[in-house]
């Protein structure tokens, strides 16, 4: 489901990076971590939205 992608070739990992807090997108990483194979863990991480962002790129501009 955390590797699923929304219309614009999001993850909830991108969501999280633009909308939520800090703790949230922590939060996510973490249980990622403990629940994912590294494969999936990676294929999070590495995920490109429709402007070819990472999830990392996103949580640049909106974290704070």
């Amino acid at each position: 489901m955390l590797l699923a992608t929304d219309n614009e070739g999001r993850t909830v990992f991108h969501l999280a990076a633009e909308f939520y807090k800090l703790q949230v997108f922590q939060g996510i990483l973490d249980w990622a971590k403990d629940n994912l194979t590294t494969e999936e863990v990676k294929k999070l991480l590495l995920a490109t939205d429709s402007k070819r962002s990472t999830a990392f790129q996103v949580a640049k501009n909106y974290l704070n």
